[in-house]
């Protein structure tokens, strides 16, 4: 458990320090520090930043700062897009389902659903946690792990989307202000790391 823990964090410097000489990358930090902060001081504009590194999520995110406690059918549709998106890339490399992870992924979908029936956001926190728990599952597949420090990464950056997922749950069905402000910053911040470490893995 350390030795993945600390091979992730690896990982996750490697994709950073590569700011310093790719463009692209250094831009991604940028926006990523500008959409965490807009998070914070509840700035909705900000969550375009992430748009051009995935689509799909963003689309998601803006959604549901549009919308926080109503389901969106477009915000809904597109994280769900996102994970396929990342489910098939991993089945490609020929990744198969942790069972013991899938279990735990899928109760804690249960459970955030089930917190959040009264809100009217249970369906989304099904689909949303059905779909990242494939993506998950998947990530989590031992075979992927080759010893090359992106590889690490996969793993660590589905469960930090899924992580994610439950603190936007808990953001928009349980917070109020201004502990909003700090949870959703916390949440951004996962997001967006968990995508970077998941993409850069698979892109090897």
């Amino acid at each position: 458990m350390i030795r993945r823990t600390l091979r992730g964090a690896e990982a996750l410097a490697r994709s950073l320090a590569a700011a310093r000489t790719r463009p692209d990358r250094a831009a991604w930090v940028a926006c990523t520090v500008a959409a965490v902060a807009g998070a914070r001081f509840a700035e909705p504009a900000a969550r375009a930043l992430a748009a051009p590194w995935n689509p799909a999520a963003a689309v998601a995110s803006i959604e549901q700062q549009r919308v926080p406690r109503t389901p969106s059918l477009l915000g809904v549709g597109a994280f769900a897009l996102g994970q396929a998106v990342y489910a098939a890339r991993l089945l490609r490399v020929g990744a198969r389902p942790d069972v013991p992870v899938a279990l735990a992924c899928a109760a804690a979908t249960a459970v955030g659903a089930y917190s959040a029936r009264g809100t009217g956001l249970a369906p989304a926190a099904l689909v949303g946690g059905a779909a990242s728990t494939v993506t998950t599952a998947l990530a989590n597949d031992p075979a992927l792990r080759n010893g090359a420090p992106a590889s690490e990464g996969i793993s660590h950056g589905a469960n930090l989307g899924f992580a994610a997922e439950g603190l936007r749950l808990a953001v928009n069905a349980a917070f109020r202000r201004p502990q909003v402000c700090v949870v959703s910053a916390l949440c951004t911040a996962t997001g967006l790391v968990g995508q970077l470490l998941l993409a850069d893995g698979l892109r090897g």
